[in-house]
C-alpha cells in the first residue's frame, strides 16, 4: 500500500465515523510510515475538534423560509369589489352627462363630449393609474 491509498482510506474511515484502523494492510503501513501515522493522528484530531464545535444559531426568518420551501404558496383572491364600486361611482355620472347632452342643441353637444372626455381622463389618471405607479394611498 502506498501513502496516497492510505490517506484516501483514512478519509473513508473518517466519513464512516470509524476511529480504528480495521484493515491489516493499513495498520502495517501506519507502523512503517511515520508521515502517514502523523497524518492519521492529525486527521482524527481535526475530526474530533470539528465535531465538538457548537452548532451555529440559525436566524428564525431563515428557518421559516427553508421550511416553507416546496410548499405551494397561496395567493389571496383578487379583490374586485373596490374596482367595481369605483367604476360605478364614475360611470354613472358619465352616463348621465352623456344622456343629458341629447337634451341640448346640436351645436353644444361637442362641449358635453369634451367635458365627459376630460372628466374621464382626469379620473383615469388621478384615481386608477396613479395608485398603480406610486402605490396605493393607504400606504
Amino acid at each position: 500500500m502506498n501513502c496516497d491509498e492510505f490517506r484516501e482510506r483514512c478519509h473513508v474511515l473518517i466519513d464512516a465515523r470509524k476511529s480504528e484502523l480495521t484493515d491489516e494492510e493499513m495498520r502495517a503501513h501506519a507502523g512503517a510510515c511515520q508521515d502517514c501515522a502523523d497524518f492519521r493522528r492529525e486527521l482524527m484530531a481535526i475530526d474530533v475538534a470539528l465535531r465538538e464545535l457548537p452548532a451555529p444559531v440559525i436566524p428564525a426568518p431563515l428557518l421559516d423560509s427553508i421550511r416553507s420551501m416546496g410548499q405551494p404558496e397561496v395567493f389571496p383572491p383578487p379583490a374586485w369589489r373596490p374596482d367595481i364600486v369605483r367604476a360605478a361611482r364614475y360611470l354613472i355620472p358619465g352616463l348621465l352627462l352623456w344622456g343629458v347632452q341629447w337634451a341640448f342643441p346640436e351645436d353644444l353637444r361637442p362641449f358635453f363630449l369634451a367635458a365627459i372626455t376630460f372628466t374621464g381622463g382626469y379620473i383615469l389618471v388621478s384615481r386608477i393609474v396613479r395608485p398603480w405607479v406610486f402605490g396605493s394611498p393607504e400606504l
